[in-house]
């Protein structure tokens, strides 16, 4: 946890046992539609009322488990702070309603061929639970997402294009269903374990999808990538399930996989 996040969760800390002993629940700090989702905008952010303890300015530090919407679009003009971060073992829905987290990354060439920044667009902490659908990520200096150790996510109808780093970077398990990645510096989808349904990946400078352990693909769509479309490859002597409904587009070498115990292959 960064010492940013840390403060927060401290503060916010403090101030429910303060509420504890007046005998008062404390409302969340952002503004509560009549459904009970937080909503979050630019202006939300810039104050630091996403939830009890988030400070001024990026990035929003959600605390509180809970449902999240975004009522309009969040530009972050600082490469180097998150747009959103997590806290550890937060469980999370976060609806984009339709609108674009905006990040600084402005690299002129596509796929990007700049030094990345050091932030990302949303990161998950440490064994946290998120869903995130229905929107778009993009010039981020960083990973458009980043889901820690032990963290899992479902990510949805999101497009994510022209960030420094990978689309998806998930160091545990990611679901990503109907969503398009294109113009990343690095793989479009890079994760431990993964489930990828009806996606588009395009115009990576590294992998389109490279799955390290195991894996389930169907109606994966892929062209242009630098590297190859599909990687997946065993580690650890665990081995990697692979289906695919067709055959991706662009790319010739698939990596070693269960389908092929070396060099390229084509699952049946």
């Amino acid at each position: 946890m960064d010492s940013r996040l840390a403060t927060a969760v401290g503060r916010f800390a403090g101030l429910f046992g303060i509420f504890v002993l007046l005998g008062v629940t404390p409302a969340a700090a952002g503004g509560v539609a009549p459904d009970g989702v937080i909503e979050l905008d630019q202006s939300c952010a810039l104050s630091g009322c996403a939830t009890g303890g988030d400070l001024p300015g990026f990035p929003i530090d959600i605390v509180l488990d809970g449902h999240y919407r975004l009522t309009g679009n969040l530009t972050n003009s600082d490469g180097g702070v998150n747009a959103i971060t997590i806290a550890q073992g937060a469980r999370v829905t976060i609806d984009l309603n339709g609108f674009v987290i905006r990040g600084a990354y402005g690299c002129p060439t596509s796929p990007p061929n700049c030094p990345a920044l050091a932030g990302y667009g949303i990161r998950l902490g440490l064994a946290g639970w998120m869903t995130l659908r229905n929107g778009t990520i993009t010039g981020i200096g960083n990973s458009a997402i980043l889901l820690d150790t032990s963290s899992i996510a479902t990510v949805e109808q999101v497009t994510i294009s022209h960030v420094g780093s990978r689309g998806i970077d998930a160091r545990n398990h990611v679901t990503v269903r109907d969503s398009t990645i294109y113009g990343t510096q690095g793989d479009g989808i890079h994760a431990l374990f993964a489930r990828i349904s009806d996606t588009r990946v395009f115009s990576t400078r590294g992998d389109g999808v490279e799955i390290t352990d195991r894996g389930l693909v169907s109606g994966l769509e892929t062209n242009n990538t630098f590297n190859a479309s599909l990687r997946l490859h065993p580690t650890l002597g665990a081995y990697t399930l692979c289906r695919l409904d067709g055959i991706p587009v662009g790319g010739l070498n698939f990596g070693d996989n269960a389908c092929a115990s070396s060099g390229n292959g084509i699952c049946p």
